[in-house]
């Protein structure tokens, strides 16, 4: 099960199909939405990046709209998904582990990326996680992420995996 993205977190608060398409009309011609929409979906926007995609998260919000029931429901989330974390490469479970404990943290940083010589030391480098890297977006738990330091057409050539 994956998470609910924000169209299927506005169907979910009950807005209907016609704003959605009147949202993507408005959004393809470049014109901006009627002001009471534009400032009930940024409402909902503002409390969908609060709330998350989870559905349990999302069901609690529906039901309640008890951000601390919310919060509790995240983090059990979150523990779920550390246990699950190195649960299935015995070789591999302290780094996979390790790296998903860090995740957080490092978003937190400037560069916005994981600096590995935290796990094994001032050698460490990005290559020698490929295998649990690979683990972890493969198995749905994080993301690829592509960093252009050069926009240029087309973006792929530029870009470069950072990790």
């Amino acid at each position: 099960m994956y998470q609910l993205d924000f169209e299927e977190f506005l169907i979910a608060n009950s807005i209907n199909s016609t704003v959605i398409e009147y949202l993507r009309e408005c959004l393809i011609t470049e014109r901006s939405p009627i002001s009471s929409i534009h400032e009930r979906l940024l409402d909902l926007f503002k409390k969908y990046l609060l709330v998350g995609g989870m559905p349990d998260a999302v069901h609690e919000f529906l039901e309640s709209q008890n951000i601390v029931k919310i919060r509790d429901i995240q983090n059990a989330i979150h523990e779920l998904y550390e246990l699950d974390a190195g649960k299935y490469d015995e070789e591999h479970r302290l780094k996979i582990k390790r790296i998903y404990e860090m995740i957080p943290s490092n978003m937190e940083n400037k560069k916005k990326r994981l600096f590995f010589n935290a796990i094994e030391g001032k050698k460490a480098r990005a290559s020698n996680f490929l295998e649990e890297i690979d683990y972890l977006t493969n198995s749905g738990i994080s993301l690829e992420v592509q960093s252009n330091t050069d926009p240029t057409f087309p973006l792929i050539q530029s870009s470069r995996k950072i990790s």
